[in-house]
Order: structure tokens, then C-alpha cells, then sequence
């Protein structure tokens, strides 16, 4: 219900909705995914956290040409010509075979464009700039440090898609499974009758740990489906076992509890941030109050289980912020 986001990512929210959305076979437009992104952000967004008062910020410039994950074959202005590209194979899972002949085709003509689209924003700025990050797989897009005026410049470039400054904002919602689809998942209007909450699937969490005593993640939730393990009632891995820093903090929701931070043997989570992307995955069903008033909540498979990989902690050195948007 409540978390945070990287303006500067919000395409990166798109991408999980084409990922979720389209499935291994479908190539939805992305301009739509991208307004859903923004429309979850306009919708539901707090006050601003952090900004930037120099001359310049971090801009993430997103371009037209469909990344790897939604390129369905439409034919591409490349540098020595327009071209079609093979599509790439799949793997027996469904998923791109990102290594493939045609994907590494792809992404390379991709990156070429980027490095054109560079040096003409150069030229229109009047300065050099330099992409702090290039992303071509699942967005295509670069990051680059922009003044204000800068970016309104380059969002006129017919080749842009649209720019976003980074900056941080607190958004509040309880409606996050309605603003993807998964609602639609859940009562089989979108898999031809096919209903599921996440059954039968495990989700490790790979971040700073998990809240192991919330709501979110007892065995049992508010609409009293009680998960099944598929190890076996009562049976646990990491630290839940033997004499392990976690015994009696699993149940058969949450099966697992592992610490991977040296001189810190739970899996407890001290900073936080590793719950919130647990439940937010597979939180259970549940009431929360905020903000004095009570709202259903839960996460997008409410009833799938869980495995907490604890690889960060607060005080230890450990690099929580970076784990923070794996």
C-alpha cells in the first residue's frame, strides 16, 4: 500500500506491464504500458522526497524503437537503411533467448542508434553528454544529466518518446493489482476461465530480509486460504531449520528464511525494504490501517509462497540501496 519509486523509472513499471500483460507469444504496444506508468504515478502520487537543486539532474530519455522484449518484427530506420529484423527464438520456457544470433543483432542495432541519437543531442544542447546508463532490453533508453531546459529541447526530438526526470515521490495506493490486470488473473476473465492467486508458486525475495511476524505473511490470510507447502506441512529451509536464527518464524506460507550477510545470522529484516517487495509479490489478504482508515490490501499472487533471501543489512556495510531495485 505504501511504497516508493524512482520517477526516472516508471518506464521500467511499463515493462513489467508488458511483461505480465503480454505473455511469451504477444506483442502489446508499449505506448500503452508507458501510459499506464504514468498513469499510476498522476494518480496516486505523494509528496516529492528528494530533488535536485544543482544545474543539472539525472534525465532517463526514452526512445521510440520497441526495446528487445517487445520487438514483434515492425521494420526499424537503422543507420545504413530501414530493416526487419529476424525475430529471436525462445527458449522451451517462453522466455527470449537473449543471446541468440537475432537478439544480439537486434540489441547491437539498438545501442548504434543510441550512440547516434547521443552525439545529435550534443549537437542540439551544445555540449557533450554522456549516457550514464544504456538499457536496450527492456526499455530502450538512456540516462543522461540534463538541466530542465535541456530536456524540454530534447522531448521535441521526433526520436524521443518521452523524458522523465529522476527524482524520488512517496506513492500511495491499495489498488495496484486493478492498475495491472492481475484482478483479471485472479478471477479468470483474462486466461479464459482459468483462475489462480498464485498457487503452487514459490517467490524468493532476493533483498534485505523479510518482516516474518506481519500480517502479510502468516499462513493463513483475512479471506482464510491457508497456503500449501509444497514441502510438506511443517517443513522449512535456511535458517527456520535445526538451530537455525530463525526457528519458529516460518510457517507454511513463508518456507524459508536464509541470511547471506556475514555476522548477521537472521533473515529478520531490519531496513525494511525487502517486506515491502514481499508483499507487494505475494503479500496475503489482509487489513492495514493507514492514515486512520482501514483498507483491504494484498499483494499480486496473495497466495503463493515465500522465500526470504537476506543479503543486505542496516549498519553492516553491506550495499542495501543497491538491492533495493534488482
Amino acid at each position: 500500500m505504501y511504497f516508493d519509486l524512482r520517477s526516472s523509472q516508471l518506464a521500467l513499471a511499463a515493462t513489467v506491464a508488458l511483461t505480465f500483460a503480454g505473455g511469451a507469444g504477444a506483442s502489446p504496444r508499449i505506448d500503452s504500458a508507458y501510459a499506464a506508468a504514468r498513469l499510476m504515478a498522476t494518480t496516486t502520487a505523494g509528496p516529492t522526497l528528494r530533488q535536485y537543486t544543482g544545474p543539472v539532474a539525472p534525465y532517463t530519455v526514452v526512445l521510440r524503437d520497441a526495446p528487445l522484449a517487445s520487438y514483434s518484427g515492425e521494420t526499424i530506420r537503422t543507420l545504413s537503411g530501414n530493416r526487419q529484423f529476424a525475430l529471436p527464438p525462445r527458449t522451451a520456457k517462453g522466455h527470449i533467448d537473449t543471446k541468440s544470433s537475432e537478439a544480439l543483432a537486434y540489441v547491437d542495432t539498438i545501442q548504434q542508434k543510441q550512440h547516434a541519437f547521443l552525439n545529435s543531442a550534443s549537437s542540439q544542447v551544445g555540449r557533450s553528454l554522456i549516457a550514464k546508463f544504456e538499457m536496450q532490453h527492456a526499455i530502450n533508453a538512456v540516462v543522461v544529466e540534463l538541466s530542465d531546459d535541456e530536456a524540454l529541447q530534447l522531448q521535441q526530438d521526433p526520436d524521443v518518446l518521452f523524458v522523465e526526470k529522476e527524482h524520488m515521490e512517496t506513492l500511495l495506493t491499495d489498488r495496484s493489482s486493478s492498475f495491472i490486470g492481475a484482478d483479471t488473473i485472479w478471477n479468470g476473465t483474462s486466461t479464459g476461465g482459468v483462475m489462480t492467486k498464485g498457487e503452487g508458486v514459490v517467490i524468493g525475495m532476493i533483498d534485505t530480509g523479510i518482516a516474518w511476524d506481519s500480517p502479510s505473511f502468516a499462513a493463513t490470510g483475512s479471506d482464510a486460504y491457508t497456503v500449501i507447502n509444497p514441502l510438506g506441512s511443517g517443513n522449512f529451509l535456511g535458517g527456520c531449520t535445526g538451530a537455525g536464527a530463525d526457528v519458529g518464524h516460518c510457517n507454511d506460507k513463508l518456507i524459508g528464511i536464509r541470511s547471506y550477510v556475514t555476522g548477521v545470522a537472521s533473515g529478520a529484516d531490519d531496513e525494511g525494504h525487502g517486506s515491502h517487495t514481499a508483499s507487494t509479490a505475494a503479500g496475503n489478504y489482509r487489513t492495514a490501517t493507514y492514515l486512520g482508515g482501514p483498507f483491504n490490501i494484498s499483494g499480486m499472487a496473495p497466495h503463493a509462497n515465500i522465500i526470504a533471501y537476506k543479503v543486505c543489512a542496516a549498519g553492516t556495510g553491506a550495499t542495501c540501496a543497491s538491492t533495493a531495485y534488482i
